[in-house]
């Protein structure tokens, strides 16, 4: 998508895409494909009883990452997936405790397959979207996620996209929010890149971009990279 392609035709198209735009943007690793909308169905869809009408999706997606781990040059790669409180409060119907139970289990389920297709680290994207989200339930949640992290020994960072998400109560030794981060991480978000807009935040020593649309120029990401710290 930063070469400005087409969306990909299939998994191969996909894995050439992603590993130019990945170039193109000077990156050391490389990150796998990611789709919030399959994830939330699958949640909403175990709610009502339902097969997952989006599971043919997430095994394609499945697919291009398994093929970008085992890819030539060994670049690591980078997995991703929805937090259990974004996944529950989109999906949830009457119960939210019960939509938070069993997007808990969908992320743990996603983290599982991604730690076997090979991924190097794994990072857990997670919004409250302006609701209020208690810190006990919300460290509940995430638990499995560590849990898994330790077995499987893959590092895991958690990136909070906005401030409703109480993320230095969540349990992870790496976090970064908008307003700050463990270990001197910084959050890079989309439309500060795109709206060349100032990043905000202090000077960090590494940086975690939001995930990145097309209109997002390689240029943009590179150049605010340097002046907010190094990449």
């Amino acid at each position: 998508m930063a070469l400005r392609r087409s969306s990909p035709a299939g998994p191969e198209d996909a894995v050439r895409v992603i590993l130019d735009g990945s170039a193109a943007m000077g990156l050391e690793s490389l990150c796998g494909p990611w789709d919030h909308d399959a994830e939330v169905e699958s949640v909403a869809d175990e709610l009502a009883g339902a097969p997952r009408s989006s599971e043919g999706r997430l095994r394609q997606l499945d697919t291009v990452t398994g093929w970008l781990a085992n890819s030539p040059g060994g670049r690591p790669v980078v997995g991703l997936v929805s937090g259990p409180v974004w996944l529950g409060a989109e999906a949830a119907g009457d119960d939210a405790q019960a939509a938070l139970d069993v997007a808990s289990d969908f992320v743990a389920d996603r983290f599982r397959s991604l730690c076997e297709l090979g991924v190097r680290h794994v990072v857990v994207l997670e919004a409250g979207d302006g609701r209020a989200v208690g810190g006990g339930a919300a460290a509940e949640a995430h638990t499995p996620v560590m849990r898994l992290a330790r077995h499987f020994g893959v590092p895991v960072t958690l990136v909070a996209l906005d401030e409703a998400v109480p993320a230095s109560d969540l349990g992870y030794d790496r976090w970064v929010s908008p307003s700050g981060g463990s270990d001197d991480l910084g959050l890079l978000t989309a439309a500060s890149l795109r709206d060349r807009s100032p990043s905000g935040g202090a000077r960090a020593g590494s940086l975690v971009t939001e995930y990145l649309l097309p209109e997002v120029e390689p240029a943009r990401v590179r150049e605010v990279a340097a002046s907010r710290g190094r990449s």
